[in-house]
């Protein structure tokens, strides 16, 4: 039997524990353009993720990665595994980074490039390239406003838009206190 104070604390156990799954869902979920979407989330235990997904009928792809923390001063950055290598090589490999964003005015398009050293980690039998982007780097702030990006690693380059990786990232920073 359960008295009035036991169901009370109960009903507030259950509301808080609903309350922390929401708080910890995805906050920011883009729309899908060219088979993938931008989504954002922040966690209360001081945490983000802002990924770009596969979306609609394409959904092979392994997501592109941006996680911060708010214990870590860098942003993760953690992308598939574009071409198979033996379990044993682990890095570094260098990986580039781009952004495209159109000057004002509808000029010329000024593109932002970072070269960056990735380990390859693998989970569950599958291999990602991880490396790490300063949480200033201006190339983050070009993903908010810019409307293209592309990942080259291993001679070869993935491309992808841009729509909506400015509320995504913004939701990331707010979890991790950014």
């Amino acid at each position: 039997m359960f008295s009035f104070a036991r169901v009370l604390a109960l009903g507030f156990v259950f509301t808080f524990v609903v309350q922390m799954a929401v708080s910890d869902a995805k906050a920011f979920e883009g729309d899908c353009h060219d088979g993938l979407k931008w989504t954002g989330s922040a966690s209360s235990d001081g945490a983000g993720t802002a990924l770009l997904e596969a979306c609609g009928a394409n959904k092979p792809l392994a997501p592109l990665i941006f996680r911060c923390s708010a214990t870590q001063p860098n942003v993760q950055v953690s992308l598939p595994l574009i071409q198979k290598l033996p379990k044993m090589v682990r890095g570094p490999f260098p990986v580039s980074l781009y952004a495209n964003e159109a000057n004002a005015g509808g000029g010329q398009t000024t593109t932002q490039v970072r070269l960056f050293q990735a380990m390859i980690e693998y989970t569950s039998g599958k291999g990602r390239l991880v490396f790490t982007i300063p949480r200033n780097d201006p190339l983050l702030n070009v993903y908010t406003t810019g409307s293209s990006g592309r990942v080259v690693a291993f001679a070869k380059s993935m491309d992808f838009h841009l729509q909506g990786a400015g509320d995504a990232i913004a939701e990331m920073r707010v979890g991790c206190g950014l």
